[in-house]
């Protein structure tokens, strides 16, 4: 679901319509990107209680995450990989690690 938001998030921000130069397009995806992660990753009450993480944490997700997946699908887009493959992915391979290292 995330991949999907950012992937359509690039298709905006990228659009012939804007008249942006390349490295001001792709500084305003990775801030929306950055921004969309931080509000998506904000703790919500589960049953009486707070999830496991703080706003703090939702920051640093927000910031290391929504950079990192934006820039891969930047990445792949310009050297012709599937880009929206290549992202979620990448996605879930953090997402499986996180897991992984909770456990330890």
């Amino acid at each position: 679901m995330e991949t999907s938001i950012f992937h359509f998030g690039y298709k905006l921000t990228f659009s012939p319509r804007w008249k942006q130069t390349n490295r001001t397009r792709l500084i305003v995806y990775i801030i929306l990107s950055d921004l969309i992660f931080f509000v998506l990753h904000l703790p919500r009450k589960s049953h009486g209680i707070f999830t496991q993480h703080s706003v703090s944490d939702a920051v640093v997700i927000g910031l290391i995450s929504g950079s990192l997946f934006s820039l891969t699908y930047y990445k792949s887009v310009r050297q012709h990989y599937r880009p929206y493959l290549t992202t979620a992915l990448c996605h879930g391979l953090s997402n499986g690690l996180l897991e992984v290292l909770s456990f330890l």
